[in-house]
C-alpha cells in the first residue's frame, strides 16, 4: 500500500488538516517532530500543535508526536536522531494504513524542511516502495525546499536495508547538498547566537 505525503511547517498543520475536513478528504494520520522542550514553545518556534486539543479528541489516536534535535551529527552537544524516530513512524504508520486505498499523511517539523524530510523520504522508499533516486524525486516534487537530516535518512537506510543507496542518493544531489549545507550554517548560526557549546 502506498502512501500520497504531504510535508510542512508546524505552522501550517492546524490550517491544512482542517482544509482536509471541509474538502472530505481528511489526513488518516500526521507524523509531528518537535526538539526536545518545543512543548513549551509557539507553533512558530517548531511546537507541534497538539490536534486533539486544536482541532477535536478524535485525533488523539492519529497524531504521532516524535522528539529530536536538528542535527545531523552529535556535534553540538546535542544527539543526533536515533533509530526510533524511524521506527516508531513505521509501526505507526502500518498500524493505520487504511485497507483498501493509499494513506494521507502529513509530517512536519518546525519548518518543514531537513527533519520531516528525511523522514519523508525513508517512508516513500519503504511504503512506496520506490529505489532511493526515485523515492528522493519524489520527495522533491513533494517538498522542492527539501534538505533531508542525514541521520534520520542513515537510520532509514539501516532499517530497510539499503546498504548506503538512499544516503547516496541524497549526497549525490547537488541541489539537495546546496540545501543541506544552508541548513547547517543554519544551525551552526543557531547554536552560537545561543552560545550552546558541545559537552566535554
Amino acid at each position: 500500500m502506498t502512501i500520497h505525503l504531504t510535508i510542512s511547517r508546524a505552522d501550517e498543520v492546524v490550517d491544512l488538516v482542517q482544509a482536509s475536513i471541509r474538502n472530505n478528504i481528511p489526513y488518516d494520520a500526521i507524523i509531528s517532530i518537535e526538539h526536545p522542550g518545543a512543548k513549551n514553545l509557539t507553533a512558530e518556534k517548531g511546537r507541534a500543535p497538539r490536534l486533539n486539543q486544536e482541532i477535536g479528541v478524535e485525533w488523539k489516536d492519529k497524531q504521532l508526536i516524535l522528539v529530536c534535535y536538528d542535527v545531523e551529527h552529535s556535534n553540538f552537544g546535542v544527539p543526533a536522531p536515533e533509530q526510533n524516530i524511524v521506527t516508531d513512524a513505521i509501526k505507526f504508520i502500518n498500524d493505520r494504513m487504511p485497507a483498501h486505498r493509499p494513506m494521507r499523511l502529513l509530517i512536519h517539523c518546525r519548518s518543514g524542511k531537513a527533519r520531516s524530510a528525511g523522514l519523508g523520504l525513508v517512508l516513500l522508499a519503504s511504503e512506496n516502495n520506490l529505489s532511493p533516486d526515485a523515492a528522493l524525486a519524489q520527495l522533491i516534487k513533494i517538498r522542492p525546499i527539501a534538505a533531508p537530516n542525514l541521520a534520520i535518512v542513515e537510520q532509514g537506510d539501516l532499517l530497510l536495508g539499503q546498504k548506503g543507496a538512499l544516503i547516496k542518493a541524497v549526497l549525490a544531489d547537488p541541489n539537495v547538498t546546496e540545501r543541506r549545507a544552508a541548513s547547517e550554517r543554519a544551525r551552526v548560526h543557531q547554536v552560537e547566537s545561543r552560545r550552546i557549546m558541545p559537552k566535554p
